[in-house]
């Protein structure tokens, strides 16, 4: 279901998230982990603007909503990890 550029390119780079964390371990350098959670959320920002998640086919939007709950989670799991704390809302 998701095809858009925007979308297999948030899928590529959240998918990349176990061999970033392996990447940044084995160079000690958690800037890795950082730039790449920035990436992430400029990624997302991109496919948010370019692609309709409500309104859309059904089976569409849940694609496009699931991809979004992972990307928050993935972003989330970062952040803990880095004991950084978030807001639920502003």
């Amino acid at each position: 279901m998701l095809t858009m550029p925007e979308e297999i390119e948030l899928i590529r780079l959240i998918s990349a998230y176990t061999d970033e964390i392996v990447r940044a371990a084995e160079r000690l350098d958690p800037s890795i982990i950082t730039k790449y959670v920035i990436n992430v959320a400029t990624l997302f920002h991109k496919f948010y603007n370019s692609c309709r998640v409500k309104g859309e086919d059904e089976r569409l939007m849940q694609a496009r909503l699931s991809l979004c709950i992972c990307a928050r989670i993935l972003i989330r799991n970062v952040l803990d990890l880095l004991k950084v704390s978030a807001p639920e809302s502003m």
